[in-house]
């Protein structure tokens, strides 16, 4: 699991990664290739969670731009 606290204060959590690329503490930037995907049972793919700062998870709606 990767756990990325955004500026805007948001927070992104990425799980079922066959192999992270990142370590604990550093500093990310925009396009920077987190890990690999993996496969869990039948699932195959990446999870996303977007989170409040405190925490909580939220709902969000993707918008095209």
């Amino acid at each position: 699991m990767v756990i990325v606290e955004q500026e805007d204060g948001y927070i992104t959590v990425y799980t079922r990664a066959e192999r992270v690329f990142v370590k604990k503490g550093e500093s990310v930037k925009k396009g920077k290739v987190l890990g690999k995907v993996g496969k869990q049972g039948w699932d195959c793919g990446i999870g996303f969670e977007l989170r409040l700062k405190s925490g909580f998870p939220t709902n969000f709606e993707l918008v095209k731009e």
